[in-house]
């Protein structure tokens, strides 16, 4: 069976499958692709067609942040089809991540909005 044909298979395989199998299979696949080599790069690409690998795009994804006791941020991204990310950020990124939204975003948090609730 050549890769193609195994694509195919895998992709058969998973239409058939439920939510919470999928999920689990995306999962043990991408703890797979992390030991595979050449590695996922390191910088990231300037526009989605300057790679050979898909670049999956979210647009509105869910996010959660929380300080964790070691002193770094668990970023938390929801993706459609990934389910949800976490991230453990060390403070020196958190700090340029949240130095970029200062630089770049207008208006008024809604961190304390009654829309959101108490997820923050």
């Amino acid at each position: 069976m050549n890769e193609e044909e195994a694509l195919s298979a895998l992709l058969s395989i998973a239409d058939e499958m439920d939510a919470e199998a999928l999920d689990t299979l995306i999962s043990a696949m991408a703890e797979v692709r992390a030991k595979k080599l050449p590695a996922v790069a390191s910088t990231r690409p300037t526009e989605p067609s300057d790679i050979d690998t898909p670049v999956t795009m979210e647009n509105s994804p869910a996010m959660f942040a929380k300080l964790l006791k070691d002193g770094r941020v668990r970023l938390w991204a929801r993706s459609s089809g990934f389910g949800w990310l976490a991230f453990n950020l060390p403070m020196e990124d958190a700090r340029t991540l949240r130095d970029w939204f200062m630089a770049n975003v207008d208006g008024i948090s809604d961190l304390f909005s009654e829309r959101l609730g108490p997820t923050h």
